[in-house]
């Protein structure tokens, strides 16, 4: 169709051929490209910067504010979790690779004739308990969700099964 429209105006001068051809004239007639004004440009700018900090913010937030799921967990096995009588077989202290210490409390438990060897991270609960002064392979109250009966705790911030 563009081709149409410049044979249609030979009689014009070049320029104004190649201006309708490219910005959509009708046969001869000078238009001009579209042009934006300075102010546009700003706001464009403005926007963009405005969602980038906002995206920081919330980035920078986000990651201070980490919730602490394994300390949730707790609390509302603590308070809704079911009793059963289970075993404190052993206490492990590992390293990970950032040389930090880290204690595991491993126990068994029964729960409607299954046998489940659970381990549970003790290292930010040590001042509520002293690991040493446990006694290991005598019974301990194992706490667990009755819908997944593998998500259970031994001690909490605000409970303790095991025996002094």
């Amino acid at each position: 169709m563009e081709v149409l429209r410049i044979h249609h105006l030979r009689d014009f001068s070049e320029k104004s051929q190649i201006s309708s051809a490219l910005f959509g004239g009708y046969y001869g007639q000078r238009t001009t490209p579209f042009v934006m004004h300075h102010l546009r440009y700003y706001s464009i700018a403005l926007c963009g910067l405005s969602a980038a900090v906002v995206g920081f913010a919330w980035l920078s937030r986000s990651k201070l504010q980490k919730p602490d799921h394994e300390k949730e967990r707790r609390t509302r096995l603590s308070r809704t979790g079911r009793l059963t009588i289970g075993t404190a077989m052993d206490v492990q202290d590992l390293e990970d690779e950032s040389q930090h210490l880290t204690q595991l409390l491993i126990y068994r438990y029964d729960v409607a004739g299954v046998a489940y060897e659970a381990s549970q991270d003790i290292t930010h609960l040590r001042q509520f308990i002293d690991v040493h002064s446990c006694r290991l392979g005598l019974p301990a109250s194992v706490k667990y969700d009755p819908h997944n009966p593998g998500n259970s705790i031994v001690i909490s911030e605000t409970w303790s099964g095991l025996r002094k």
